[in-house]
């Protein structure tokens, strides 16, 4: 190909734009007259045409530059970066700030980088923010780079305004009440200017002068919290605060007291809460102990002194006059006045001692005295205590106890007896085995044991009993009239065995007896009657018990047994109903499992209480109880037998098809009054509890029913249902060969079977084509072997069916039947 050559200029292909908005110079050379034509237009200035381009886009650019010279053309693409600063702002550009370090903060556009540098121009951190220490002014720098490279910068001045004071207030401070104490605080920082403002929680507390960095505290008793507020020229503050304690002046007076009541010993006692050193005035040693005691060598006056190391406490000193022997010594003494039930005791006070003013007893019965001299009675013999404790007029006391042996004698004896004869009576029944007795008698009774506690006696006379009862130091007499009665006479008929409970009546056969009663209880408690003659309906192992008592009060006691011995048993059902061939217990209960029993049965059964039958028919059995006695019993058993029996049978057909049904039937028979009826499986059944359910089973079947006689006798008896699963074919479908329309009812149609036909076309020609049967009817009886009303000769004709089974499926055929006479 022949023309003009191609293009060819020369151009520089990217311009980056400075970080200060600066346009990019284009300049274009070229060797040639060419056009020019840039694209797109936005942000160019052609000065003074197109090859000498100010390019200053909003956004980097990639421009197009088509040149062409008139045939060929040629697209340069010229690229023109756009680079915008980031922008940078910080949190302050000045900050004064009270605290020991400050936090720089700032924040830069377009994901710009930020670092740190200090006045030295150091770099210190990198990130939004850094921590630096507040002194002096010093000035910080922050730099932001963003992705282009562009940078920018911003500087924050720092000036720091802490305070820097020691504060001389900082510990508790403790003084006596009005003693003056001094609290200063000292400015660590020659260019701060302070001011102080000072303070008290409470006013009686004074505080001079004010304003001063060092002040004066005075006051009174009390706690105090103290206060100062700095102040530097920046408004920057500090607070501190100290705990004052004023301790008030303390005096010893009324806090000692010495005690002078024990002789030699002397006590003495400091109440107050101060602590210190005693010095006893003769030269012993000193004593640190807040109480301390110290005996002295002799009696005599002594100066005693206390003095404490604590502050505000003034110095204690007094004159004592030490005795040679306690001032009070306390002592007592006791003698038993009376013994009996009680001890009645005079105690004496046997006190050594001048000026006693009061006395004051106690005992470990619980009773108190202010007597000198008490009489005290105790309830109890033992060893008791007394306590005395004795007073005189300078307040000192003595105490002494003493424990004296009480014996008491807690017991008496009845002053007179009455007993009947024949018998005895114990004179002393309530007697202490700790005590001595000694007995005697008038008249005299040899039989009488004197040192027996509690002895028994019968005299024949009138007789006087006395006992002298010693217990330790207490001892006392009684004496007792015993005097004999006649005694009553009881007796009773012989033990009677009965084998019935028919009312016995039972007499008394001799007593002199004024009245007798009857119980069931030895204690005659209840009353069963009263009289010589009671009327008793015998009880198994019955035993009675009688009591007579005569004019003179005296009583004797007896006792009967009356044993009703009757069997007595228990039938468990004497009349039964069992299934025939079931067996069944005839049970006898012996209700007195005491009593042995024998057992007689009729129809030769074993002699126990529980033989097994198994009557074929109704039966009775009797059986005679005999026990160790001789008492006898008969129960009568009836078993009643029911007999059941069933067949069953399939009525209907006992094989069918799809769709079709049967019946079945049960039949029972036996001697029941009622009978039910329950199939299974009772599924595919009309009812299950019916002698005569329909079945419509869909597969072979065998069919169980079970009848119960009177709902208690079973029998059961099966029947098998054969299920016939058709299909649209033969054989299901079935047309006859030949058949004999002669009137006999036997084969005299010609007609189509089927166990499952729904629908159906069924035509019937001669030889010579002529249609002499036809129907569509699934219940139709079938062709009778007529045409027009006529008789067929007999002859070989064609037939065509068409038949849709209950399935869906069909079934089509064709062929020949011959019609016979």
């Amino acid at each position: 190909m022949t023309g003009r050559p191609a293009v060819s200029v020369s151009v520089q292909n990217d311009y980056d734009a400075n970080c200060v908005y600066e346009p990019a110079i284009i300049t274009v050379s070229a060797s040639e007259v060419y056009t020019y034509n840039w694209s797109p237009s936005t942000g160019l200035t052609f000065n003074p045409d197109a090859q000498h381009v100010i390019a200053e886009p909003a956004q980097t650019t990639v421009y197009q530059l088509i040149v062409s010279n008139g045939v060929c053309s040629d697209t340069i693409p010229v690229k023109v970066f756009h680079n915008e600063p980031p922008v940078i702002t910080v949190s302050a550009n000045s900050i004064v700030t009270c605290d020991s370090v400050v936090t720089l903060t700032a924040t830069a556009t377009g994901g710009s980088t930020l670092v740190w540098f200090n006045g030295a121009n150091v770099q210190i951190g990198t990130g939004d923010s850094i921590t630096v220490a507040a002194g002096p002014v010093a000035v910080y720098k922050v730099v932001a780079t963003n992705d282009q490279g562009c940078t920018v910068s911003e500087s924050i001045s720092v000036t720091g305004s802490n305070l820097n004071v020691d504060a001389a207030i900082s510990q508790p401070v403790s003084v006596c009440e009005n003693t003056p104490v001094s609290l200063q605080v000292i400015n660590l920082d020659p260019n701060d200017n302070l001011t102080y403002q000072w303070s008290s929680s409470n006013p009686a507390l004074s505080i001079t002068p004010q304003g001063a960095a060092q002040v004066t505290l005075s006051g009174a008793e009390g706690q105090y919290t103290v206060t100062v507020v700095v102040t530097n020229q920046f408004d920057c503050q500090n607070t501190y605060s100290t705990q004052v304690t004023v301790t008030p002046g303390e005096s010893l007076e009324g806090a000692i007291s010495t005690d002078l009541c024990n002789g030699l010993l002397v006590g003495f006692e400091n109440t107050g809460t101060v602590s210190g050193t005693w010095n006893f005035g003769d030269n012993s040693a000193p004593s640190t102990e807040n109480d301390p005691e110290h005996t002295y060598a002799q009696a005599g006056t002594y100066t005693v002194t206390f003095v404490s190391p604590q502050a505000c406490v003034a110095p204690y000193s007094a004159q004592i006059e030490v005795l040679a022997a306690p001032a009070v010594q306390a002592a007592i003494g006791n003698n038993l006045m009376a013994c009996v039930d009680s001890a009645s005791v005079q105690f004496t006070d046997q006190t050594i001692g001048a000026d006693l003013t009061n006395w004051q007893w106690t005992f470990s019965n619980g009773a108190t005295s202010n007597e000198q001299n008490p009489t005290v009675v105790f309830g109890q013999a033992g060893s008791i205590t007394a306590t005395l404790t004795v007073t005189n007029a300078d307040g000192c006391t003595g105490t002494a106890t003493a424990q004296p042996q009480v014996d008491i004698i807690n017991e008496s004896v009845e002053e007179q007896f009455n007993f009947c004869q024949l018998t005895s009576v114990a004179l002393n029944p309530s007697f202490n085995q700790g005590y001595t007795y000694t007995w005697t008698a008038t008249p005299a009774d040899p039989n009488l044991l004197v040192n027996n506690p509690n002895p028994s006696v019968s005299p024949s006379v009138p007789t006087t009993y006395s006992v002298s009862i010693t217990n330790g130091a207490c001892s006392v007499t009684y004496s007792a009239l015993v005097t004999p009665r006649e005694a009553a006479t009881l007796e009773l008929p012989a033990d009677q065995l009965l084998c019935s409970n028919d009312p016995v009546s039972v007499s008394v056969v001799n007593t002199n007896a004024t009245s007798v009663k009857w119980s069931l209880s030895p204690t005659l408690t209840p009353i069963l009657a009263t009289g010589n003659t009671v009327l008793i309906i015998p009880v198994p192992n019955g035993m009675y018990y009688v009591e007579a008592t005569n004019g003179e009060g005296c009583k004797a006691l007896d006792s009967i047994a009356i044993n009703n011995a009757s069997v007595n048993v228990l039938a468990e059902s004497l009349n039964r109903d069992i299934c025939k061939s079931f067996a069944t217990e005839l049970t006898v209960t012996n209700m007195i499992p005491s009593q042995v029993l024998t057992y007689e049965w009729t129809q030769g059964l074993a002699p126990v209480p529980n033989p097994m039958v198994v009557p074929l028919e109704d039966a009775t059995y009797e059986v005679k109880v005999t026990n160790q006695f001789g008492c006898k019993d008969t129960l009568t058993f009836h078993v009643n037998v029911t007999e059941v029996t069933v067949t069953a049978e399939v009525t209907g057909p006992d094989t069918i098809c799809t769709g079709q049904t049967t019946r079945l039937l049960a039949t029972a028979s036996g001697n029941a009054s009622v009978y039910t009826y329950q199939w299974v499986p009772a599924a595919s059944l009309s009812a299950g509890d019916v002698p005569d359910p329909i079945a419509e089973p869909q597969e072979t079947t065998d069919y169980i029913v079970t009848v119960m006689g009177d709902g208690q006798c079973p029998a059961s008896a099966s029947v098998t249902v054969f299920f016939m699963d058709t299909e649209c074919a033969e054989p299901y479908i079935f047309v006859p060969k030949a058949f004999t329309p002669n009137g006999d009812d036997n084969n005299d149609k010609f007609i189509v079977r089927g166990a499952n036909i729904k629908e159906m076309h069924f035509i019937v020609w001669d030889r010579w084509g002529e249609k002499v049967y036809e129907t569509k009817d699934i219940l139709a009886l079938g062709w009778d072997g007529t045409y027009n009303g006529k008789e067929s000769t007999p002859d070989s004709y064609a037939w065509y069916l068409e038949v849709t089974c209950g399935n869906g499926a069909t079934y089509v055929n064709k062929g020949n039947v011959t019609l016979l006479k």
